[in-house]
């Protein structure tokens, strides 16, 4: 249970996030990303507070999430507020650094991802740019879901970026196809 989001713990190191950045009941589920993951909490970007959609799965397991640590809290006597962090232990504690390593590799070790002891967190963002480039989302939305500007990404990212955009083949086989 406690593994449902642990990567999430990336959007807000110094400042857990908490369910007043998580939107999941409007027409727009989204996430509010304010700070970066510094240590002198000051933005890298403008671009770096902001906020990100979230898909219908995020949004389903959110809710879920959401109602097994109101019975949690419940048990114990506490109630979840809006300065509650999302992810917590069973016993209503913020995850730090380590058990929300712990618990990824945890996860890791279950799917039967090899060698889970040489993964960290911050691995799972380059995994989400090369699922969002091969999937022919635009380089500038990644680049900004991420906080980075274009140049920032394709430095850093650019042995998984997809080196071939078929956007702009299909939008040119629409518009022209017929006409061949």
């Amino acid at each position: 249970r406690s593994t449902l989001f642990p990567y999430t713990t990336l959007f807000r190191s110094l400042f857990m996030l908490t369910w007043e950045w998580l939107d999941l009941d409007s027409a727009d589920p989204t996430v509010y990303v304010e700070k970066a993951a510094r240590t002198d909490e000051k933005l890298k970007t403008e671009n770096s507070k902001r906020g990100l959609t979230l898909g219908n799965v995020a949004v389903m397991a959110g809710k879920v999430w959401r109602e097994i640590q109101r019975r949690e809290f419940a048990a114990f006597g506490a109630t979840v507020t809006k300065e509650t962090p999302v992810f917590t232990l069973s016993d209503g504690t913020a995850y730090d650094a380590n058990t929300a390593r712990d618990e990824f590799r945890v996860l890791l070790k279950v799917a039967g991802i090899g060698e889970p002891s040489e993964w960290t967190l911050r691995e799972t963002r380059t995994t989400f740019v090369s699922v969002m480039s091969h999937h022919g989302v635009a380089r500038e939305i990644i680049a900004d879901m991420c906080g980075h500007t274009l140049k920032t990404l394709e430095r850093h990212y650019r042995k998984v970026l997809a080196p071939v955009h078929r956007q702009s083949a299909d939008v040119i086989d629409a518009v022209f196809g017929k006409a061949a």
